[in-house]
């Protein structure tokens, strides 16, 4: 009776720490804390997403010297990726580590603050410290809902398996009109 009663303690204290782990993953790629809702409804249907970078990709090192700060986002650069997301009907995933430091709210903000469509940020990556491709991956791999298409916005290229899918962009500059066409060719042609 006893090893039952210990054996029964062992399973509940593992099936505990599977439910804290479950839950942190929860926050850490959909940035919401179990049981509360996602910051954007969640797609239904097939969907297409974009892995957003912010530094280098929004803000550029043109746009960090004529606006005087890293943290405001050139027009340019907004202009390009709203005409990604307008033509593709994409979400946003983070892959900035910005992500690392504040909240997928407080992100989902920056963005809109500086005329990033609403409601399309849907998620953030992993941070593992590996290859962004790798943290790209995995929460492909754990994505609640079907995705039909994807594409990198990022000045990095360290995408491991998922190099074909990266525009890369030069963080001189950062997005702009060639990077906007590269990235609906690639969302519509899954």
């Amino acid at each position: 009776m006893r090893k039952k009663r210990n054996d029964a303690l062992i399973e509940a204290m593992e099936a505990a720490a599977e439910a804290v782990l479950a839950g942190q993953r929860t926050d850490q790629i959909y940035g919401v804390r179990e049981g509360a809702p996602p910051i954007a409804a969640w797609p239904t249907r097939p969907c297409k997403i974009v892995f957003l970078d912010f530094d280098g990709v929004l803000n550029s090192e043109q746009s960090t010297q004529h606006l005087g700060t890293r943290y405001r986002f050139a027009s340019s650069s907004v202009a390009a990726l709203n005409e990604v997301l307008q033509k593709s009907e994409a979400h946003i995933v983070i892959t900035s580590t910005w992500r690392e430091h504040w909240t997928l709210r407080d992100n989902a903000e920056s963005l809109e603050r500086d005329g990033v469509l609403p409601g399309r940020v849907i998620g953030k990556t992993p941070t593992l410290e590996r290859e962004r491709g790798i943290e790209i991956d995995t929460w492909l791999k754990s994505a609640p809902y079907p995705v039909a298409s994807f594409v990198i916005l990022d000045d990095r290229d360290d995408m491991a398996m998922h190099r074909e899918r990266l525009v890369k962009v030069d963080p001189e500059v950062g997005l702009n009109q060639s990077h906007a066409l590269r990235a609906i060719a690639l969302l519509t042609t899954t």
